[in-house]
């Protein structure tokens, strides 16, 4: 039995305390993520991966936990002081963002208690952010928590956003905090607005609103809505309305507009300070009841409440002027534009959660599927996400498989469900494709982002081991041009993914911000690398749609029997099989690649209703209301 145990879960200052953790005693050091495992590695100093104290079952017993906590502020009815006019401002953060946290502090709470079940320390080395949770498990024992002198960031997810703009065909993307970010997007609109007479019109004619929207995805469905006989409205809070001279074109050439919950409340301004205030002491009283939080917040009798409640009480305060800004926004909204329909990507958002709560299913509304949706009975449990039993009111898919799906597992009314096809493909359908000489390969791959919880150490590095034998294969074919594409998404796992690429061959092109469109008609063969079998990439759609043979590396070895599979459509690896056989296969067997294109093509007619009028069709139903 070891009488110190140590936990290393960031590299900041890790260099400064190396010392003071190799003179510690009868020790095991205990290594939390990647970055530290391999940083203990590189250094030849033994540890263990937090990772072996948690079964792949544990984890998935800790996601359903987090779904079940989804409307905690529910349970109690003290939480109702924190409504606002009918709206719980508990219940606004996004709830990706919320489950996400909450499903990392869970993990690592309990892999706390089961190493401190199995090792029985005496002492606890570990950086003060675990404190809390740490207490909370061993607060009837006598063991020893002792502080290593290292850093550590305890935000959440979008509390930090990454700014990504268009300019002169080139990409940028500036790293923000939210509330910079959101200064810097009220002001580059406001002035892009009244330059090109973006602002709505106050008047009876009706209006759809549409809540944000990519509008250079969804263009054809705007283009579609030209002679549509009311107004086009714009909320964006989260992404710019416009991000380039393309998407500000679309919006003046087809008469849309654009609109600013700081300018809906500027008479309001005084309102929102007092509000701000009032509701900040609330919470602050509210945050007292220790008893009712500890009770929600446990977990096998150990309350996880101490570990997460004061970044939440933060981020809570933090955001409480831009809630109030955009219930009060919503009021004026749905008052003064008579708007007629709501349109929406997902219920999950913040700017889709206070709408449609305003609302209060008043103003019809439709949920516009927006992903490749595979799911099925087995892997229910994460359309979560999708929130499909809370949302009352329309479902528009894009296929006969989603729909049954729907039907099927969630018994929602097939009056409820439109199926239209997807919008944001229409334009895939449309292209020309042009069959280059050189040979080229497209690599795209889904970042490790823990969203339901099953990522470990040993994914991350068999995701890197997966790269580099990728790229030693490819290096021995010398006609082949390999061209790499991260997924847009700003998570740390990206970062590596670059890095790693650059350490193995600096002259590789790595894209993150490129239209995926203009790689794919690039190339003629793509491979994708799922790190989930659950979460097939939308990319081996849009591949199939242009005609490229696709082949999907499955790295947690899960296989499921989609309808791309059960098509024959894609090339499916995973558990032992070997790359380089397979890549030869799908690169140079002329036979093989045309009978994927052809299963392709079949695949994308069970999948896929109206492909390439989906918009036509979307708009028609848009304008009956």
């Amino acid at each position: 039995m070891v009488e110190s145990l140590i936990f290393i879960d960031t590299l900041s200052n890790l260099n400064s305390v190396k010392k003071q953790i190799l003179d510690i005693k009868n020790k095991k050091i205990i290594s939390f993520n990647y970055d530290t495992h391999n940083f203990l590695e590189q250094e030849n100093i033994p540890h263990t991966n937090s990772d072996e104290y948690l079964s792949q079952n544990e984890r998935t017993q800790l996601f359903d936990k987090v779904a079940s906590l989804h409307n905690w502020y529910e349970k109690n009815k003290i939480f109702q002081e924190l409504k606002f006019e009918g709206t719980n401002l508990l219940g606004l953060m996004d709830t990706a963002e919320f489950s996400r946290f909450l499903l990392e502090k869970l993990i690592k709470f309990l892999t706390l208690i089961r190493i401190i079940q199995n090792e029985n320390p005496k002492k606890i080395f570990s950086s003060i952010k675990n404190f809390p949770a740490i207490n909370s498990i061993t607060c009837n024992s006598n063991m020893e928590l002792i502080e290593l002198k290292i850093n550590s960031n305890n935000v959440l997810y979008w509390n930090k956003i990454n700014f990504k703009f268009r300019l002169f065909s080139k990409s940028f993307s500036l790293g923000l905090s939210q509330k910079k970010y959101t200064s810097i997007k009220h002001h580059v609109e406001n002035f892009f607005t009244f330059i090109l007479q973006l602002n709505p019109n106050r008047s009876k004619t009706k209006s759809l609103l549409f809540l944000e929207f990519d509008i250079g995805k969804y263009s054809e469905i705007i283009q579609n809505l030209h002679d549509y006989d009311g107004q086009i409205l714009f909320l964006n809070r989260r992404r710019p309305t416009f991000y380039d001279l393309n998407t500000l074109n679309l919006l003046k050439k087809f008469n849309c507009k654009v609109l600013n919950t700081k300018n809906l409340t500027r008479s309001n301004t005084n309102l929102i300070k007092t509000l701000t205030k009032e509701y900040s002491d609330i919470f602050d009283s509210v945050w007292q009841n220790n008893k009712i939080f500890n009770e929600i917040f446990s977990l096998e009798g150990f309350s996880f409440w101490p570990y997460i409640k004061n970044i939440l009480l933060e981020s809570y305060k933090s955001r409480m002027t831009e809630y109030f800004e955009t219930i009060l926004a919503s009021k004026k909204i749905l008052k003064n534009f008579n708007v007629s329909c709501i349109v929406s990507l997902n219920v999950i958002g913040e700017t889709e959660k206070i709408i449609l709560d305003v609302n209060n299913n008043d103003i019809p509304s439709i949920m516009l599927e927006h992903g490749y949706a595979n799911y099925i009975p087995e892997i229910s449990r994460y359309d979560f996400w999708s929130m499909y039993n809370l949302f009352k009111d329309k479902i528009a898919v894009w296929g006969d498989v989603q729909k049954q799906y729907l039907i099927k597992q969630h018994k929602i009314d097939e009056k409820q469900i439109l199926t239209v096809g997807s919008p944001r493909h229409d334009a895939f359908f449309l292209k020309k494709i042009y069959k280059s000489n050189q040979k080229t390969l497209l690599l795209t791959m889904h970042p490790l982002s823990n969203i339901v919880g099953q990522n470990t150490i040993s994914h991350y590095i068999k995701y890197e081991k997966t790269i580099i034998d990728f790229c030693k294969i490819i290096k021995n074919i010398p006609e082949l041009k390999l061209i790499v594409k991260l997924h847009p998404s700003d998570v740390p796992h990206n970062t590596l993914i670059l890095n790693l690429f650059n350490k193995i061959d600096p002259s590789i092109p790595v894209f993150q911000n490129k239209s995926i469109m203009e790689l794919l008609l690039s190339c003629d063969t793509l491979v994708n690398i799922s790190p989930e079998g659950w979460d097939p990439s939308t990319v081996m759609m849009e591949a199939l749609i242009l005609k490229i043979p696709v082949m999907n590396i499955i790295l947690d070895d899960l296989f499921y029997n989609f309808q791309y599979v059960k098509d024959k459509a894609i090339v499916s690896l995973s558990g032992d099989f070997d790359l380089e056989n397979n890549l030869m296969e799908i690169l140079f067997n002329k036979e093989f690649r045309n009978e994927l294109i052809k299963n392709g093509q079949k695949h994308l007619k069970n999948y896929l209703s109206n492909p390439g009028s989906a918009s036509c069709n979307f708009a028609k139903i848009l304008k009956t209301y």
